[in-house]
């Protein structure tokens, strides 16, 4: 029963890696708003990294509802305008679809009701109970999300 645990925690902790690659792609300024108008995005800036909504797309800007930032000081929560010069790379993330999700989430779900149903430990039952929702914010936030990497031609 030890090794079958080991085993499965080596194969849990692999998959995430190979999955949850990151595309990168070059666009020019002038096709970026078709790709990520209304998309969440995360920018790093010298000063500070944004996660954010693109709201538009001007000729020299980028306006983008900001919900998260480290550096509330310079660029605080809400709409904020950022400068075409400023941005060199930037993250799309797009979640995946909602079969894929419900798919990885049932494997582990799985696994812990077969061996909760086979031991006559009820520690080990009732903790077994835990272990999808151990595995799904600890193990698997990678694989629930689509990261392409843009470098914006200038």
């Amino acid at each position: 029963m030890k090794r079958v645990s080991l085993v499965v925690c080596f194969v849990l902790l692999a998959i995430p890696q190979p999955l949850s690659a990151k595309k990168k792609i070059k666009v020019p300024w002038n096709q970026l708003e078709a790709l990520i108008l209304g998309e969440k995005i995360k920018i790093e800036l010298p000063d500070a990294t944004l996660d954010g909504t693109v709201i538009a797309i001007m000729e020299n800007n980028l306006s983008l509802d900001v919900f998260k930032t480290t550096n509330p000081v310079t660029h605080p929560r809400g709409t904020l305008t950022i400068p075409k010069d400023s941005l060199n790379v930037l993250e799309l993330r797009r979640p995946r679809g909602r079969l894929f999700r419900f798919v990885v989430m049932m494997v582990p779900t799985a696994g812990a009701i077969a061996v909760s149903a086979t031991t006559k430990n009820k520690g080990i039952r009732y903790g077994m109970l835990f272990v999808p929702t151990a595995i799904r914010y600890l193990l698997l936030p990678p694989l629930f999300e689509k990261v392409t990497i843009i470098e914006i031609e200038k």
